[in-house]
């Protein structure tokens, strides 16, 4: 598509908007970027009456606030109460005054006993709430922020209580806090949550540390949905058990693998490597190099894969031909006839060799 420059007309009157909202734009849907323009207005800004706002938006006053709610999430803005609220209006009737001697001030629209307003009772300010961020800009929500946001939203509290019965424990606050941090802040729907507790559960790492640590990886490669992470969740169970099964091949134990080791059973997933033909491979290594190693391993199974070779049986077969005709040339030879198949056969030797090297 061709590329245009576009200008924008700003005439007298200019929004500006904190540059991090463009990380958030992706996430956020209609009612939260009307909302987030409306606040571009100063005055709106400074004395903020949501259900005006919503009035002007033609929202509810719960989208406006769920917006509010979703951009402090996002570290692009922050509430607090007014120091100093604006004084409350009253209206009063007009009292005429008759210049007539001895009389008593009359009002023009009332009797003189109803001449005072009836008092005004003052609305209580909502107390503000403060959120106390991490280092990594995300919300650390205090014990009441917690029991009003669960009022409000009773999806996010089933699901808090589900997440605690597949552990088999009850969270703590801190828990808690880092669970509403990946749904608030991060907007992983409670599907992708439970999901990811299962899967913990699973790995026997049922812990709210382990589930947000890896709910911030996957995040962070860009899996933000059901569907991706159930596809590499799937990859994941697959590397851990063709990681067991080369466990038992090699004898390492119960040692962590290293970043290199991982990445190199992370590829032999995405490349469908099965057992039987890891153990193959695992066996020409150890002939060849007289012990497991790795590389060597990667390098045997990438040559197979790109000879067209997916299982055991057939790397057998291909070796078993091979050999025959390695076995009748060989005869031939003996028998002095001369073979051209010997040239190919150096030639193959050759690019071998430097295929191995490189």
């Amino acid at each position: 598509m061709k590329k245009l420059k576009i200008d924008l007309l700003y005439g007298t009157d200019v929004l500006t908007l904190p540059a991090t909202v463009l990380g958030r734009l992706a996430q956020a849907d209609e009612a939260e970027l009307k909302v987030l323009l409306c606040l571009c207005d100063g005055q709106t800004r400074s004395a903020f009456d949501p259900e005006a706002v919503a009035e002007q938006l033609e929202l509810s006053a719960d989208a406006v606030m769920g917006a509010i709610q979703f951009w402090r999430g996002a570290g692009v803005l922050k509430k607090s109460e007014l120091k100093h609220q604006p004084a409350m209006e009253t209206t009063v009737s007009e009292t005429v005054v008759s210049e007539t001697a001895g009389s008593e001030p009359v009002s023009s629209s009332a009797p003189a006993e109803s001449i005072a307003p009836a008092p005004v009772k003052a609305e209580t300010p909502k107390a503000s709430v403060t959120i106390v961020r991490s280092d990594d800009g995300t919300p650390h929500y205090t014990a009441e922020e917690i029991t009003r946001i669960f009022a409000e939203n009773g999806e996010l509290s089933g699901m808090i209580d589900e997440c605690q019965n597949i552990f088999g424990k009850l969270f703590n606050p801190t828990e808690i806090n880092k669970i509403m941090a990946l749904t608030e802040y991060f907007r992983l729907d409670c599907e992708y949550i439970l999901l990811l507790c299962y899967y913990c559960k699973k790995i026997g790492k049922a812990s709210v540390p382990y589930l947000d640590k890896l709910a911030r990886s996957l995040y962070s490669e860009g899996i933000d949905n059901v569907d991706a992470l159930g596809d590499r969740l799937g990859e994941l169970e697959a590397a851990a058990d063709l990681g067991g099964y080369y466990r038992t091949l090699s004898g390492a134990g119960k040692r962590s693998f290293t970043d290199r080791e991982s990445k190199f059973i992370a590829q032999w997933v995405k490349w469908s490597i099965n057992p039987d033909l890891l153990k193959l491979a695992y066996e020409v290594s150890v002939d060849a190099t007289g012990a497991p190693s790795m590389p060597y391993i990667n390098k045997v199974l990438s040559n197979w894969r790109e000879a067209g070779y997916t299982t055991a049986d057939q790397v057998v077969k291909a070796m078993e031909q091979y050999k025959e005709k390695k076995e009748t040339r060989t005869a031939a030879a003996q028998n002095g006839s001369f073979a051209t198949d010997e040239f190919f056969e150096a030639a193959l030797k050759r690019i071998l060799a430097l295929h191995e090297g490189g």
